[in-house]
């Protein structure tokens, strides 16, 4: 019995992933033409060039990143992005679930993350369980509010939590990276990628699940769990839709680049 609930998980798992959004194209191609990124059309000649231009500075946040692109460059991003759909909402696309897990972001960020998620569970979206994946980085004032006593994420995602109703209502466990130390001794903040690897390492029972993110990032966080997922989880990424208008496009080519890097692994 338990290697055909793992062949069915593995089924639907697989067909969840089919569904990514095919990125290497002929959109994809029109906007390197306009924003004159050389390249031999493979996807890897694709990847290595557009991590060289587009991914912003290590140690850089989205917030820091200044917009200098032209008129008609940024109109062919946020094009490119309407196109894919980086702008519209996801929703989960079934009634029952194991797990919803909610990432970490700006304070406000996840504030609009879980009001999401309380969103649909009174629309009628049920789980057993919420995850809160978060990594320790230091809040800053300049960007976010910060609540009181909140030093950190990991404080503040714990603190907003606790002050929605649906915390009462629900089993949840929270998962707090701590910074990333490398190599030459400076640290990192911790990544999507870092926040999924240590639920993993509880090794948490196979079922099905759903992340809650935010467009325009929702694409990029969908990638980076099929990259690191085991097969026996049934996943997907859901979040509120975004105004294109309001979108910096630098930060928009970042994500796409993230994209790219992470569909093109698997």
């Amino acid at each position: 019995m338990k290697k055909l609930i793992a062949a069915f998980f593995l089924l639907v798992s697989s067909l969840c992933h089919a569904k990514q959004t095919a990125f290497f194209d002929n959109d994809l191609k029109q906007l390197l033409e306009v924003m004159a990124v050389s390249h031999d059309g493979t996807p890897k000649s694709i990847v290595d060039a557009t991590q060289k231009k587009w991914i912003r500075p290590a140690g850089k946040e989205r917030w820091e990143v200044e917009d200098t692109l032209t008129t008609p460059q940024r109109n062919a991003v946020i094009d490119f992005c309407n196109k894919k759909g980086f702008f519209r909402e996801i929703k989960p696309a079934h009634h029952d679930y194991d797990y919803a897990l909610i990432l970490g972001a700006t304070v406000l960020r996840m504030e609009k993350r879980m009001s999401y998620l309380a969103k649909l569970a009174e629309a009628g979206v049920h789980f057993k369980k919420v995850i809160l994946l978060s990594g320790a980085r230091p809040l800053d004032a300049s960007v976010e509010a910060i609540p009181e006593g909140c030093k950190t994420e990991c404080d503040a995602m714990e603190y907003l939590w606790k002050a929605q109703p649906l915390s009462k209502q629900v089993a949840w466990k929270h998962y707090q990276h701590p910074m990333v130390i490398m190599a030459e001794g400076k640290t990192r903040r911790p990544t999507t990628a870092d926040t999924f690897a240590l639920w993993m390492k509880d090794s948490p029972q196979p079922g099905r699940c759903f992340f809650v993110s935010n467009q325009p990032y929702c694409f990029y966080q969908q990638a980076v769990a099929e990259n690191l997922m085991p097969s026996t989880f049934v996943f997907e990424t859901v979040g509120a839709a975004a105004e294109a208008s309001s979108q910096n496009a630098a930060v928009m080519l970042d994500t796409i680049a993230r994209c790219l890097y992470e569909s093109n692994k698997r």
